[in-house]
Parts: structure tokens; sequence; C-alpha cells
């Protein structure tokens, strides 16, 4: 005979915040109330971060993922959609800070982006953005970081991105 056990799973509420009743829908938004919230401008360990919000991009639930040490922290995918199911999340924020001041991602910081994107989409809980976060005034997002970098590699090999059908209709094709 096996002994089966039964267990409940909950969420514990550990402080509440007062913030405008709008949707985010402005980067500096979202790394105002992380920043906020976590106030990673002052953390000497990496720290990572979440905001999970509704349909409507109103902000449900803030959470602190991990701490890690100067320049390095973990993030698994199995923690951070098991929160975002929790609360119900529509879609998430992702964020982390660089105490050493600079805020430009790492190649390890673009693969665990590109990594938690896809498990996103199948877990059917996109990541809008993500974030390294220095002060509220100097940051960058990740995926923004990695089309730049793109782009300029592109360049200097000298290809040209090819246009991008964006629809077609009785008028004609329109091009990105």
């Amino acid at each position: 005979m096996k002994t089966l056990t039964k267990y409940q799973v909950y969420l514990k509420k550990e402080e509440n915040y007062n913030i405008p009743d709008k949707p985010l829908n402005q980067p500096q938004q979202v790394v105002d109330l992380m920043e906020d919230i976590f106030n990673l401008s002052q953390a000497t360990q990496e720290i990572a971060v979440m905001i999970a919000v509704d349909c409507h991009m109103k902000p449900i639930g803030v959470f602190e993922l991990s701490r890690g040490t100067l320049n390095q922290g973990i993030m698994h995918a199995r923690d951070i959609f098991q929160r975002a199911i929790m609360v119900n999340a529509y879609a998430i924020f992702l964020a982390h800070n660089h105490p050493s001041g600079d805020s430009t991602p790492s190649d390890m910081d673009d693969i665990l982006y590109l990594q938690l994107k896809e498990d996103g989409i199948r877990m059917g809980i996109p990541i809008k953005d993500s974030y390294v976060i220095v002060d509220e005034n100097n940051y960058t997002s990740i995926p923004e970081h990695m089309e730049e970098e793109r782009k300029r590699e592109m360049k200097e090999k000298g290809i040209k991105e090819k246009p991008i059908i964006k629809r077609v209709d009785e008028n004609g094709i329109t091009w990105i």
C-alpha cells in the first residue's frame, strides 16, 4: 500500500502597496514600480523580480523571484510561471538589477530571456518585457537591446533587412 498526500496551495500576502489604477503601457512606469517596491538600485546583489498584470495591463501582483550574488542570479521558468498562474496573470514583466552599475544585458541575460519568452508562449502567459535595472533612470529592455545588436551586426556585415509583409488587402501590400 502506498500513501497519497492531499495538499493545499495558497498565496501569502506579504504587503500591500497603493498604486495608480492605470495600465502599465510605458517602460518607465514598469521600472518605476519595480524600483519603488523592490529598491533594486540599492541592492548589493542581483535580485530578480516580476510584476503580474491582468488583461488590461494593470498590476495584480509583484514577486521577488530570487536573490543572487554580486554578478549573477538564478531565475527558473517553473518558479516564475507558478507565481503567474497563482495570481491568474494575463502577462508578466520581469526585471533584475546589475549592482555593477552597467545596465547592459549580459549574454546570459539574453539567453535566459529567449528561453523564458518561449516558455511564456507555451504557457499562454507572455513576457511583455524584461529589464536590467540600475536605477529609475538607467535601465535597458533586454529584447530591445537584442534587436539593436542584431541590426548592428547586420549593418557591420553589409546585410540589408528584407521588408516583412504586414498586411495584404484590397489596397495592396503594407510593408513594415
